[in-house]
């Protein structure tokens, strides 16, 4: 009974660290145990797992554009003058064209984020369920499993007073 019940505490133990992302309390003792030994110079062979990091800006959809300015010379003062005033325009309607472009790109932006937003409103609630939940099943391991260490320990102690023939 004693070891059926330390057993539903280190299963409670192992659910809340799961449910926190904690380090495992196996991992804790062996690096507590490991410690002495990498002081002195020697590693653990065993190789924790890796963190994977994915850029944002590509999945929002961000993107950039340049534009070019080239100026050729004419043969009068007054044909550069009106080539270079051509260009302007040029540059006008495309800066334009990404303005009307920012402005497109920012309220698709502006309805991910609200659509995120809601997404993340519906997670929060669904992991405050399960923590609940889990709180619940937690609590109740931890009471059976108190309940078999103290009975278990007591029918030992019972035991021990027994007369032996």
């Amino acid at each position: 009974m004693q070891l059926v019940g330390v057993g539903l505490v280190f299963w409670d133990i192992a659910d809340v660290e799961r449910l926190y992302h904690l380090q495992p309390w196996m991992r804790s003792i062996r690096n507590w145990l490991m410690a002495p030994l990498r002081w002195v110079g020697i590693r653990s062979r065993i190789k924790g797992t890796g963190v994977v990091v994915t850029p944002v800006g590509a999945s929002l959809g961000i993107g950039g554009s340049t534009a070019r300015l080239s100026i050729s010379h004419g043969p009068t003062l007054e044909g550069r003058i009106a080539t270079v005033e051509a260009r302007l325009d040029s540059v006008d309607e495309d800066l334009k064209l990404l303005a009307t472009r920012f402005r497109d790109q920012h309220a698709q932006l502006a309805l991910r984020i609200s659509e995120a937003e809601a997404s993340l409103r519906a997670e929060t609630a669904a992991v405050q369920q399960l923590v609940r939940a889990l709180s619940a099943d937690s609590i109740r391991r931890r009471l059976i499993g108190g309940i078999l260490i103290v009975v278990g320990t007591c029918l030992t102690i019972v035991a021990l007073w027994l007369p032996t023939s």
